[in-house]
């Protein structure tokens, strides 16, 4: 059986983006960088809400992008992607499969099919899952900063997890991998 793990990066005070949806403050560096081509190399797919697809395209597909990360450039443009969207009616990145309002069942199928699916980001998608109990595993990397303000995760589901890896990175990131 395959899984779906959600990938999120978070400030300390738990927002996954600031004001005005700025992203600037992600620690990103060599050790990140191998770690999360490390991820994508065991995914078999790639999943994104409109958003975060929007944003991955626009950057993954530039030669700013081939020239600054090739082997993670490489793999975003090549894996086989996936993206739920209410407003999307085409996606025009090579390898883009836009799934339908039945999306719990489409990745119900991948993941009995044995397909590891790693969902970047997708904040407002993430809490969909969350809530119908679909992502088997929360890798959160939390960001040594405090935000005070942008998109904060916040539900009323609950579920018990249990701690599968913690890492610290030298960038002062740190990993907490649940299950």
């Amino acid at each position: 059986m395959g899984k779906l793990t959600w990938h999120i990066m978070l400030s300390i005070d738990g927002y996954y983006e600031g004001i005005a949806g700025d992203l600037s403050w992600h620690h990103v560096d060599d050790e990140y960088h191998s770690f999360a081509f490390q991820n994508l190399q065991q995914a078999d797919l790639i999943l994104f809400g409109r958003k975060t697809y929007e944003h991955m395209e626009a950057y993954w597909n530039t030669e700013v992008a081939l020239d600054d990360n090739p082997s993670i450039a490489k793999i975003m443009n090549e894996k086989p992607k996936l993206i739920i969207s209410k407003t999307l009616t085409e996606a025009n990145w090579k390898n883009t499969t836009l799934l339908g309002s039945d999306y719990q069942n489409s990745i119900e199928q991948y993941k009995n099919s044995n397909e590891n699916i790693v969902l970047l980001g997708s904040g407002d998608l993430a809490l969909s899952l969350i809530k119908n109990d679909i992502i088997d595993e929360y890798q959160c990397i939390f960001n040594p900063v405090i935000l005070g303000g942008g998109k904060r995760l916040s539900h009323s589901h609950s579920k018990e997890l249990k701690l599968s890896l913690m890492h610290r990175f030298k960038s002062g990131n740190v990993l907490l991998q649940y299950k």
